[in-house]
């Protein structure tokens, strides 16, 4: 389905993304924090999220696009597996075991659930107009004669 190119370019392009919320993301820690480094605190003191974030986003895309490439499907597996490889990631960057398995089976079906449902916070939502949401929820409530 997707070949090798795709998948680096797909896991480059979310690990920038990644790097770039952690960025912001160290900015923020780093203005909330009294100390003397001033902006170079950035980097300096809370600068660790950077690369975290930048790797998850690239390992996430890379695992699946990878997934996707040997299962031959695009369905919600490939995001539960990547899901659940973030998690360990987590539990790494913790040093935990315990976190690590919590936060791989919570990542990974979430990630599932998420794909499953159609991959938007909408959720039943997702795709429709205007129209058809009113139309839905008149539908709905149309049986629903509380006195």
């Amino acid at each position: 389905m997707t070949n090798d190119k795709d998948c680096t370019a797909k896991a480059v392009e979310s690990a920038l993304l990644g790097g770039t919320i952690g960025l912001l993301a160290s900015a923020i820690q780093n203005s909330f924090q009294n100390h003397s480094a001033g902006a170079a605190g950035v980097f300096t003191r809370t600068g660790r999220v950077i690369p975290y974030l930048a790797v998850v986003g690239g390992v996430f895309s890379a695992t699946e696009c990878l997934s996707e490439s040997i299962r031959e499907k695009k369905d919600y597996v490939n995001s539960g597996i990547a899901g659940c490889t973030v998690g360990i990631l987590a539990g790494l960057q913790a040093r935990s075991f315990p976190v690590m398995v919590g936060a791989t089976v919570g990542l990974g079906a979430f990630m599932a659930v998420y794909e499953y449902t159609g991959g938007s916070l909408k959720g039943i939502y997702a795709g429709k107009s205007e129209q058809d949401i009113k139309q839905y929820r008149d539908d709905f409530f149309k049986g629903d004669k509380r006195a």
